[in-house]
């Protein structure tokens, strides 16, 4: 789990779209102070490829 995290935290730290997949509350809470803008939450696969394509579409 710490390997994810910092994975995570260094996707946001890069700047770069990260996209967290059912994630508690609190990590969402964390990564979403870090960078509002470029953490995206996202519940099932669906939601994950639907934001993908909406980040690739604006990029």
């Amino acid at each position: 789990m710490l390997v994810l995290l910092v994975e995570i935290a260094l996707a946001v730290k890069g700047n770069k779209p990260t996209i967290l997949l059912n994630n508690d509350a609190e990590s969402q809470a964390f990564f979403r102070k870090l960078s509002a803008e470029k953490v995206y939450i996202v519940e099932n696969v669906e939601d994950a490829i639907a934001t993908i394509k909406t980040i690739l579409a604006n990029s």
